[in-house]
């Protein structure tokens, strides 16, 4: 019964938010990417109105763009109309440097307990925040904002959602109170997300929650100076509880939409002509050729123990073709100086997991969720319908382009190669310190952990997707690949790594040497469940659920090593 209540407060609750968060008093369309009917149209402009949440330049939203420490500190300040001038002084982190746009608002906000650290006197201003972590700093702001004094201590029960346990244990008062409160209210499949990264269009509609119920009642917008695309305007607010006001600048800048897009290719440029949607003021920007070929490997001579092969690639798109030696068979992997993977322009379905999914799953659901599930397919089919295509619940070339991804993102989301750090004629310590220094460049990135995806650093990688990127930037291209790797059945691409026998020599798990893969199943088991790159002194590199890319132990809860592969033999 008390889930019920809840779910259904959180639904009238919003129920009455949808009537109000429209209501931004603007007279014009601050964004020009933010169309009217997606379902963060009200939330972006009442931010914007209430001075929480501007664009990222040029009228511009990023609805889909992470929120950083640095840009929820920010946005929490400006809700809570703090005196950041009182805090100009302070340096409390080693960065977080005076003069910097975030600083008096981490600094406010650890000076009032909204959130601390990170550890080692740093505030990492750049790490994305989780959507739990987001809550947690609006559970704590009762206790210092002037527009919530009285914050509310209604608590329901974030256990409805079946994803609850993925929560940390700190955050689940916050998330408790948020649900009882209705300020999570979920996503659409389902889930709470709690160690998902919150997106802008999130936290517009979090914060103008936050407000209407806990803050000021602000009534509609006096607009005291119209604002154009050539002068600054000038908004009031007033509120019906204690009278007070609130004056908002509304910046002049023009409202850019693409009118026309024309596709750049490998070897040609592109164009877009974009207009404002305001004052009807045009301009065209040259999109540089992509540079990326897409190539179609041919092999003209196999490798031989005794001799070398000729391979010869030739891009699909313009037609250039290249040649380049194939070293000679040892019986493992040859080591290259190029590795090309097949065309990424594949559609997308309940078989797939990975990047293109989560770009699917962020336009429809408001998630980076990397599975095809049910509801993705549901939200597919019925986007289909609305936009007079065939309702079939598979992406395919037209569907994506009506989501307003390009061509070019088609071919190529989900192949990223990482650009090549030795050649075949270098040394293996030198091969060994380049695979590292790959891993390394993906920790440092804070590159999330995301199920069947090996993209660039600082976007997501699993276990498998890292170690591929590790290989691809020393020469060596596996049997399988990261196209494979995104299919549903390749989910565990792992054990398909470890009894690949041109991988490398399998050595004993007492004599590791710095480079080797390691391969982990859980306890008690005997399959392969995880893979990792050995950095040596018992550490390795590897990509775990709720991590992300990381160095750490070898030694992992739960698992053992069940076998070390050394390659460059």
């Amino acid at each position: 019964m008390k889930k019920i209540f809840v779910a259904l407060a959180a639904i009238a609750l919003l129920i009455i938010l949808a009537s109000r968060v429209h209501a931004s008093g603007l007279g014009f369309e601050p964004y020009g990417d933010v169309a009217g009917g997606e379902w963060y149209a009200g939330p972006a402009r009442y931010a914007f109105a209430h001075g929480y949440l501007s664009g990222t330049g040029d009228g511009v939203f990023s609805p889909d763009a992470a929120v950083t420490r640095a840009q929820a500190a920010q946005m929490i300040a400006r809700l809570c109309a703090a005196d950041l001038g009182a805090y100009s002084s302070a340096s409390s982190f080693a960065d977080v440097a005076r003069g910097k746009w975030f600083h008096d608002a981490a600094e406010w906000a650890a000076a009032n307990g909204v959130t601390g650290g990170t550890g080692g006197g740093r505030f990492s201003p750049e790490r994305v925040i989780t959507r739990q972590e987001f809550y947690l700093m609006l559970h704590r702001v009762g206790k210092t904002c002037d527009a919530a004094p009285d914050a509310p201590d209604s608590a329901g029960s974030a256990a409805v959602f079946p994803d609850y346990e993925n929560s940390a244990e700190y955050a689940r008062a916050a998330l408790d109170w948020a649900v009882g409160c209705g300020l999570a209210a979920g996503n659409g499949a389902g889930q709470l997300a709690p160690t998902a990264p919150v997106t802008r269009a999130q936290a517009a509609a979090i914060l103008n929650k936050f407000d209407l119920c806990f803050g000021h009642d602000w009534d509609e917008a006096d607009v005291l100076k119209a604002r154009t695309c050539a002068d600054a305007g000038l908004i009031a607010h007033r509120c019906a509880k204690c009278a007070g006001e609130a004056q908002v600048t509304l910046p002049a800048y023009h409202v850019y939409r693409a009118e026309a897009v024309r596709e750049p290719t490998c070897a040609e440029p592109g164009e877009k002509l974009c207009r404002c949607v305001n004052c009807g003021d045009p301009y065209t920007v040259t999109l540089p050729a992509t540079g990326a070929h897409v190539y179609v490997r041919a092999v003209v001579t196999a490798a031989a123990p005794d001799a070398t092969g000729v391979a010869r690639y030739r891009c699909r798109v313009c037609g250039r073709v290249d040649r380049e030696e194939i070293a000679r068979w040892s019986g493992y992997y040859p080591l290259l100086d190029r590795v090309v993977l097949p065309d990424g322009g594949y559609s997308v379905s309940t078989e797939n997991i990975g990047l293109k999914v989560i770009y699917i799953n962020r336009a429809l659901l408001g998630t980076t969720d990397a599975s095809y599930t049910a509801a993705t397919k549901r939200a597919v089919a019925a986007f289909q319908r609305a936009k007079g295509l065939s309702a079939t619940g598979v992406v395919d070339l037209a569907t994506w382009r009506a989501l307003g991804y390009t061509d070019a993102e088609w071919r190529t989301l989900g192949v990223y190669v990482t650009p090549m750090k030795v050649t075949a004629r270098d040394s293996r310590a030198a091969h060994v310190e380049a695979m590292i220094a790959t891993a390394k460049e993906y920790a440092d990135a804070r590159t999330a952990y995301r199920i069947g995806c090996s993209g660039r650093p600082g976007t997501y990688a699993d276990c498998s997707g890292l170690i591929y990127q590790c290989l691809y930037s020393v020469g060596i291209s596996p049997d399988t690949n990261i196209v494979d790797h995104a299919r549903a059945e390749y989910e565990y691409t792992s054990r398909r790594l470890a009894k690949d026998a041109k991988l490398g020599l399998s050595v004993s798990v007492r004599d590791l040497a710095r480079g080797d893969l390691l391969f982990y199943a859980k306890n008690g088991t005997s399959r392969v469940d995880h893979v990792a790159v050995y950095a040596g002194n018992y550490r390795i590199y590897d990509a775990w659920p709720g991590i992300g890319v990381t160095l750490r132990g070898y030694e992992i809860g739960g698992y053992y090593i069940i076998k070390a592969v050394r390659i460059f033999v």
